[in-house]
């Protein structure tokens, strides 16, 4: 099983329930066994005493704590659907998934639902003639540490819902997937362009993408593997991300002999290799996070709702991102086996598209808001400074098309003269870049 296919089962509120139900049955037919095991030594049961519980007292704790536990648990689904529907409404529909990678509330969940399944497991085995002492002590534990992880729950809910709070955390896990996509690039081979890696391979057969979908994953170590084994090499044409039809090319795979078999394994065996679903998905999808800043930022300066701050925000945290970006030095992997010999090329960052899809929406919509094109002026400036001679002319680029909207949009000339003297500044910049 593939590692994007397992974070798929962690991720929402079902994989983890459903293992803390199940543990909370293991935990009732123990504890129901230790009840009958105590009970029939003396000085256990003497110690067992000190609880002071009836067995109708007993059943009557361990009734309480299931009526308790379902009762909260309705509450906790409750509050996270409202939750997903706030930020659908005033964030977008897409970061909903975001909102479902959340751990701490998929663990509240499954330890609530694992309580109300160890009471009344708990109920059900418990002899009618004793009162199940220590059954009785562990459903209250299970209590008392859900309470504190249902209010741990509710200030975690609170804090996320802030939009500012939100846009921190998507940075951090766009910036997350561009430094692990750098690292693939740190570790491929320093040789430029195909003309060496296609050395003594001269034939060539496509491989074809199994379905229709969104590209959210390859798996580059088992596709090394895989080309080593044939003496082959993979030259990929799609990368994550992308949307591909059935039996459309995803890449060519080359060898010294008859290429056919090679491809055929890889269409026969494709779940190991790609993963392809109905929607992208934030892990090692480095544009899926940028869109996802991109659309707070749009929607914030939407006539309906108008909210300048939060698309000075989205831009602060986009930059910073950015910058990350623009620290990498190649857009292309090329992984190797062990003999050194590649067998894997891969495209896998374009600072220009990737720069260009953060900018270019962000601009068109705030082309007539002087506080947010001040904000994208600063942020120019910002990605020049932290930025080297390659990315020099991406950048003048877009400070020339931020100058153009500017100056067609803004009525007010001192409004136009400071976002050109800030996008100046930034233009000064470029110029001076290191090398």
């Amino acid at each position: 099983m593939s590692l994007h296919v397992l974070r798929t089962l962690f991720r929402g509120y079902l994989f983890w329930p459903l293992i803390m139900v199940a543990l909370s049955l293991v935990l009732a037919a123990f504890a129901a066994h230790g009840d009958d095991h105590f009970a029939a030594q003396d000085e256990i049961a003497d110690a067992l005493n000190v609880l002071r519980l009836s067995n109708d007292d007993a059943r009557a704790v361990l009734s309480t704590v299931a009526g308790s536990a379902i009762t909260i648990l309705s509450l906790v689904y409750s509050m996270t659907l409202v939750v997903f529907t706030l930020a659908a409404s005033s964030l977008g529909n897409r970061i909903i998934r975001t909102f479902g990678d959340n751990r701490l509330g998929q663990i509240t969940a499954g330890l609530l639902a694992g309580t109300f399944v160890f009471a009344l497991a708990t109920l059900y085995l418990a002899p009618p003639d004793k009162p199940p002492l220590i059954s009785t002590a562990l459903a209250v534990v299970l209590a008392i540490v859900s309470v504190v992880l249902l209010i741990s729950f509710v200030n975690n809910v609170a804090h996320r819902i802030q939009i500012d709070n939100e846009l921190a955390r998507i940075q951090r896990m766009l910036s997350h997937s561009i430094v692990d996509m750098a690292a693939r690039l740190n570790q491929s081979a320093a040789a430029d362009g195909h003309q060496g890696a296609n050395e003594g391979l001269p034939n060539a057969q496509t491989w074809k993408s199994p379905k229709t979908g969104y590209i959210t994953a390859l798996e580059f170590e088992a596709l090394t593997i895989s080309m080593q084994r044939m003496d082959a090499m993979l030259i990929l044409g799609s990368k994550t991300g992308d949307f591909v039809l059935k039996d459309e090319p995803l890449g060519t795979v080359r060898t010294a002999g008859d290429p056919t078999k090679a491809a055929q394994l890889l269409e026969t065996k494709a779940g190991r290799y790609i993963d392809i679903r109905d929607a992208r998905a934030p892990e090692s999808d480095v544009k899926f996070n940028v869109h996802l800043i991109v659309e707070i930022a749009l929607r914030a300066l939407s006539p309906g709702i108008n909210d300048s701050f939060t698309a000075i925000a989205a831009i602060d945290q986009l930059s910073a991102s950015l910058v990350t970006l623009m620290q990498t030095t190649t857009s292309q992997a090329r992984l190797r086996d062990e003999e050194g010999r590649v067998r894997v090329v891969a495209d896998l960052l374009s600072v220009r598209d990737i720069v260009g899809s953060a900018i270019h929406p962000i601009r068109r919509a705030a082309a007539d808001n002087v506080l947010v094109m001040i904000a994208l002026a600063q942020a120019l400036n910002r990605l020049a400074k932290h930025s080297n001679a390659a990315h020099g002319r991406i950048l003048r680029k877009h400070i020339r098309l931020s100058v153009s909207s500017a100056r067609g949009c803004l009525d007010e000339r001192a409004d136009r003269d400071e976002v050109a003297e800030l996008l100046w500044e930034a233009w000064r910049t470029t110029k001076r870049l290191p090398l």
